[in-house]
């Protein structure tokens, strides 16, 4: 049975305004007016079949016809001379190291007729574990950056300019600096290269009023003073960290499968023991305050304020049996009191880490260590980690000359601090010449007076040496896109 009630959305509705009706013949003007067509004051349906498939076979009509536009001609041009080891269609493979980071991971680049596509694990590089992460994977993209800068500038005169001109301003920019009396400084992230190094030492050589520091965002440096006060100064380093070989690892929010120091190592190390042997694989305990990719990968997870790690650490070194003022602060569900017991029972195959960069609280971790008999097993203080070597007290002492004026010229190779340090921008603007080797308009290089644009590392020829004793060679994939100039 027919409904005769009526419902309306508004009063307009029911009052049917003209503004009402105007809006609603025009409320979908680029299609077809099908409101017409059906419907009717005396609910009578005024069009018929014959109306509906006129109307719904020129609008198929309409949508051909605009497809129908010519597409542009892409032509093929063939090799006059085609290159002995060039195939079209067949990708070559060129070993080189990572560019998301400064350490110099091995990896393969997978390359297209002379253009770099992706980037591949070297699984032959066994001591590294032969895996890439997603960031890893993803600095391909860096490589065909519109943003890239096209060649040397100078400050007021962003257009790209000769080399040799370039050289001749900064030239005379450093000479001056050195007439003067004043420092130069060379401001460099963790730098692995053994070129870069080179560099800097015959960059030295010539104007013996240098200074180097290192500067890093995220800074390991309690991990290196550590290490100074607990075993010498010889051994103020990172150490290599044998995750493979350890039975029970309690972590204090160290995400050393996300970002802690070389997670893409760890991660190879890592999966090791995690693969049950005879019904047995290895214990994890993570605390953390906030959920990490480590973290959830643990065995036990309980959460920890990173305020409070030094507390924690001193309830887990009383329970191994250390002595120590304070009673420290256990965690929920008595976390500490069950990793000890774990770790008791793994000595020297467990491994105690710590992601604070505090240096009493480094220097607690290895004093558990040193208890737990994980020094030479677990942790390899000679072939140690070489990819962060920054100083962070260096680097303020930098800062804060600096701003007192002893530095006439400063260089940043592949760092940003104006970007990441809050105190940077002040102190950097008191330098009369200020260079950079950014490739891309970054925030130092935007400060700088020159910019002596750097290539791609995929441009470039490269040795890094990550750890002590690995060294890693990377080659160019690609012809210079842009006119940079390696370091």
């Amino acid at each position: 049975m027919k409904s005769s009630n009526k419902y309306w959305k508004g009063i307009d509705e029911l009052d049917q305004s003209a503004d009402f009706v105007s809006s609603q013949e025009n409320e979908f003007s680029e299609g077809l007016p099908l409101e017409k067509i059906f419907t009717s004051d005396d609910d009578s349906v005024r069009a018929n079949r014959r109306d509906f498939l006129k109307y719904f076979g020129f609008s198929v009509g309409a949508v051909t016809l605009a497809a129908c536009n010519k597409a542009p001609v892409k032509k093929a041009v063939p090799y006059v001379v085609k290159p002995e080891n060039v195939t079209p269609g067949v990708p070559l493979y060129y070993a080189g190291s990572s560019v998301s980071n400064s350490e110099g991971y091995p990896m393969l680049v997978k390359v297209r007729e002379g253009r770099p596509i992706k980037f591949e694990p070297n699984k032959e590089a066994t001591f590294f574990g032969g895996g890439l992460d997603g960031l890893a994977h993803s600095a391909i993209l860096s490589l065909y950056d519109i943003n890239r800068l096209k060649g040397a500038m100078v400050a007021g005169d962003r257009k790209p300019q000769a080399w040799a001109d370039f050289d001749k301003d900064v030239i005379k920019a450093l000479d001056a600096t050195a007439a003067s009396g004043k420092s130069i400084a060379i401001v460099t992230n963790s730098n692995t290269s053994l070129v870069v190094d080179q560099a800097i030492k015959d960059f030295s050589a010539k104007y013996t009023n240098t200074e180097t520091v290192a500067y890093e965002p995220i800074s390991y440096s309690g991990i290196i003073e550590a290490n100074k006060k607990s075993f010498g100064e010889g051994k103020g380093v990172i150490p290599t960290y044998n995750f493979q070989n350890a039975d029970v690892i309690v972590s204090f929010g160290a995400d050393f499968l996300g970002t802690w120091i070389s997670p893409m190592k760890f991660h190879a190390d890592y999966g090791v023991n995690r693969v049950p042997k005879d019904g047995v694989m290895s214990k994890h305990y993570q605390f953390e305050s906030l959920m990490s990719l480590t973290g959830t990968n643990a065995d036990h997870r309980a959460p920890m304020k990173m305020s409070n790690v030094g507390q924690h650490l001193i309830a887990l070194y009383r329970e191994l049996g250390g002595a120590t003022p304070e009673k420290g602060m256990e965690l929920a569900g008595n976390a500490i009191k069950e990793s000890a017991a774990a770790l008791k029972a793994a000595k020297g195959k467990s491994l105690v880490v710590c992601g604070s960069n505090n240096i009493n609280d480094q220097m607690l971790v290895n004093k558990i260590n040193m208890m737990l008999g994980n020094y030479g097993s677990t942790i390899d203080l000679t072939n140690h980690y070489m990819g962060q070597s920054a100083d962070d007290a260096k680097f303020n002492q930098f800062l804060q000359d600096a701003k007192g004026g002893k530095y006439g010229a400063a260089i940043f190779v592949n760092c940003n601090p104006v970007y990441s340090h809050s105190g940077a921008a002040d102190a950097i603007a008191k330098i009369g010449t200020r260079i950079s080797n950014a490739i891309t308009m970054d925030e130092t290089a935007s400060t700088a007076t020159h910019i002596a644009t750097d290539l791609h590392p995929l441009e470039s020829w490269d040795i890094k040496q990550p750890y002590k004793g690995k060294y890693v060679f990377s080659q160019p994939t690609i012809s210079p896109v842009f006119e940079g100039r390696h370091i």
